[in-house]
């Protein structure tokens, strides 16, 4: 008997069952797609750039050769990259885009319980192309196989699919689950930023005030319609929205907060959050949604020495962290720290700072690293980390200092800097930096480091005429001096607070401020610091229109430095002495004073001095109406000012080379250094030389019949002038004002305002 056996043929997709006998069959249905896996939209608003570039590779336009196939979107836990995606994807399948359907997978990349890899990912999305799970391969290779397969039969048949990876946390986590066609599109997002080839990068910042301010009111009238609290208080809007960082997580946790208490004012919430310890604790909407929550995600992540390096940078008290500070709160060497640093960027915890080299940490995110750094650092730890810091600071600072010295030669200065152009960037750079290091300085004890960083900014200060910060560094220096018993650096700090105290007008304060530091100075047998005081009080006294008393104070400072062989004094003194001359009309006085100090600044190579000095020369020429020589010696003084990146001189010496033009008659020339003055004021914040700028430039508007812009030119004055105690200019604009509106009322002609121009001094 011949021995049968079962035969198969032919091609079989799926599994095949051989039997000896078959009862009944069944054919089950197939598995359905499920291609619209969209999450719902829970609010949504602005972000139109992104949108922008996103629809840009989704796009079904002419490809390309290098079109990009994947595009990733990656910034801050809560920084709104999910609400982002999904929105682009609605427009996209809105607009016919994807008509073979949209996968959506959540990878929990940052969720250790429930992280999904790539091989659990693929049968998501496998069985979401309608693959059932039978046949699903257990192999990853197999599966990718698979899951490509799927997707070139619908890129075969026009159907383009469009997937989105959800909060990836690493490259093998998504790159399986690319697309081979170049028919589909996929998004990833995540808080790193993923090393894809060939993938277009969309980062994601936090919202614009306007749109944060958005968020908020969208989310309250979808809560509440009639809710107008966001109108009604537009500036307690605008503070809530600070205080949460403008990140949209933060402020859809805060609508929620308010719509739950609709009787409570947006004013009383900015309250609790500006006041309380715990503004991420406030930050939390029941026990699932919170900002430190999203946060710790993140940390959890990072390895242990970017975690470490994290928590210290909180430490840094200034709005940026560079990459020598940085090296300094870790106590590794720079190239260490440069690369935790770029691991720490990719996990979008901190950004490059745009306008200078650094790094910038959300104020939010600044809030959960001290919390870390308080947790998870020892406070022997944390204290020698900010020693480290400081040290740095001092250094560096100390470092540029000795080339905006004049005084030194090149043996004596620091070469931490090439040159003086690359010591004044740092100290642009760092200036907000530095301030902050001082404040946290006084304010933990540091004291010599306290007063040795603000002692080094003199001649930074000097130049740059930053005031406010002069005074606020100087006043902590001086407290931290006295605690320290330092009679030389007390008398320093009181010094400084002389200067920058007549610099804005408060010509008592310098006094007072002046005298003490010469009784110091006396006390202690300071023959030399006696001679600077001397000098400064004479400043002091021509401030207060005491000429006289100013005389004698230069004549016996000048005795001082003589004996000492000081020449760098000495210049300064002279042609201080030449301004108080010419103050009681002893012009030929002055003209000699300054001469004599042109000489010993010039001998001494005491560039900064001899540029103000050719200004004060400038002046007194025009005095004498002897133009072209004034109008050299200006010329000479911008040519140095400018050299010398002294903005403030220019400032002055351009207003004054207006003056002299508009005597000459040259009234278009005239207008043209009066507006560049001006430019120069504004940049660098000087009121009271912009006030006198303005005056000048009305009076030459005034000569040009320009009349509307005379007068408003006046009120801009006044609006500058009044607050910084200046009784005679104001006088003077008022008599130009009442002029000018003579002029305009009953036409007759406007006479000569006097103006005896502007002279530096120190």
């Amino acid at each position: 008997m011949t021995e049968s056996h079962n035969e198969l043929a032919g091609d079989f997709i799926g599994g095949v069952v051989q039997a000896g006998k078959v009862g009944a069959v069944y054919f089950h249905a197939p598995t359905r797609a499920a291609m619209a896996g969209l999450p719902a939209e829970e609010g949504f608003t602005g972000r139109e750039a992104e949108l922008t570039a996103l629809a840009a590779v989704l796009s079904p336009a002419e490809a390309a050769t290098d079109v990009a196939l994947v595009c990733t979107v990656a910034g801050l836990a809560g920084i709104g990259k999910t609400a982002l995606v999904v929105r682009a994807a609605r427009r996209a399948e809105e607009a016919g885009w994807f008509v073979g359907g949209v996968l959506f997978i959540d990878l929990h990349g940052y969720d250790r319980a429930r992280r999904i890899d790539a091989t659990s990912g693929l049968a998501v999305l496998l069985r979401a192309l309608g693959v059932a799970g039978e046949h699903i391969p257990p192999g990853h290779a197999e599966r990718e196989i698979l899951y490509r397969s799927e997707l070139a039969a619908r890129a075969a048949e026009g159907r383009r699919v469009l997937i989105i990876a959800d909060n990836a946390a690493t490259l093998d986590q998504v790159r399986p689950l690319r697309p081979g066609s170049t028919a589909h599109r996929m998004l990833v997002t995540s808080r790193h930023t993923l090393p894809i080839a060939g993938a277009r990068r969309v980062e994601v910042d936090v919202l614009p005030q306007a749109e944060a301010i958005a968020v908020l009111k969208q989310a309250l009238t979808a809560a509440h319609p009639t809710d107008a609290r966001v109108g009604d208080d537009p500036d307690a809007a605008v503070l809530l929205a600070d205080l949460c960082g403008y990140l949209p997580l933060a402020l859809r946790i805060t609508a929620e907060l308010l719509a739950d208490q609709p009787g409570q004012s947006l004013g009383e919430l900015v309250d609790v959050l500006s006041t309380g310890r715990d503004r991420l604790g406030e930050l939390a909407y029941g026990d699932s949604v919170a900002v430190r929550m999203a946060f710790d995600a993140s940390y959890r992540h990072l390895p242990p020495e970017q975690a470490r390096l994290f928590r210290l940078l909180a430490l840094n008290p200034g709005p940026r962290v560079s990459l020598g500070a940085a090296a300094a709160l870790a106590g590794a060497q720079e190239d260490i720290t440069r690369r935790e640093l770029n691991g720490l960027r990719r996990a979008h915890l901190i950004h490059h700072a745009a306008e200078v080299a650094g790094y910038r940490m959300h104020d939010l995110l600044r809030l959960y690293a001290q919390e870390r750094c308080d947790q998870d650092e020892p406070a022997t730890y944390r204290d020698a980390a900010l020693t480290r810091l400081l040290s740095y600071y001092r250094d560096v600072a100390h470092a540029a200092d000795t080339h905006l010295n004049l005084r030194l030669t090149a043996d004596d200065r620091v070469m931490r800097f090439p040159d003086r152009g690359a010591a004044l960037t740092w100290l642009d750079a760092e200036r907000a930096n530095l301030v902050a290091v001082v404040t946290v300085a006084h304010q933990t004890g540091h004291d010599e480091h306290a007063r040795d960083i603000t002692l080094s900014l003199f001649f930074y200060f000097d130049l740059r005429k930053h005031w406010s910060d002069w005074i606020a560094t100087n006043r902590l220096a001086l407290t931290s001096a006295r605690r320290l018993r330092d009679r030389h650096g007390e008398a320093a700090c009181l010094g400084n607070l002389g200067i920058a105290c007549r610099e804005v007008r408060r010509f008592g304060e310098a006094l007072d401020h002046y005298q003490q530091a010469l009784a110091i100075r006396r006390k202690i047998g300071d023959q030399h610091g006696e001679g600077m005081n001397l000098a400064s009080l004479g400043i002091a006294y021509r401030d207060l229109g005491k000429a006289d008393q100013a005389i004698d104070c230069y004549q016996r400072a000048l005795t001082v430095f003589r004996q000492a062989g000081d020449t760098y004094a000495e210049g300064r003194t002279l042609n201080n002495l030449g301004v108080a001359y010419n103050d009681l009309g002893q012009l030929s006085d002055a003209i000699s004073a300054y001469r004599r100090a042109l000489a010993v600044c010039r001998a001494g190579r005491d560039r900064y001095a001899e540029g103000r000095i050719l200004a004060d020369l400038g002046t007194s020429y025009r005095d004498l109406r002897r133009f072209d020589q004034a109008l050299d010696h200006y010329e000479q003084s911008l040519a140095i000012r400018r050299e010398l990146g002294d903005r403030y001189g220019e400032s002055r010496t351009l207003n004054d080379l207006g003056v002299t033009y508009r005597e000459l008659g040259q009234l278009d020339t005239a207008a043209d250094c009066h507006r560049r003055s001006l430019a120069a004021c504004r940049e660098i914040g000087d009121r009271y030389t912009e006030g006198h700028a303005l005056t000048d430039l009305g009076i030459v508007y005034s000569k040009l019949s320009r009349f509307d812009d005379a007068a408003d030119c006046y009120q801009r004055a006044l609006v500058l002038l009044r607050p910084l105690n200046e009784p005679i200019k104001l006088q003077q604009i008022q008599a130009a004002n009442n002029e000018l509106t003579l002029k305009l009322t009953k036409d007759l002609p406007t006479t000569r305002t006097d103006d005896s121009g502007q002279r530096d001094q120190r």
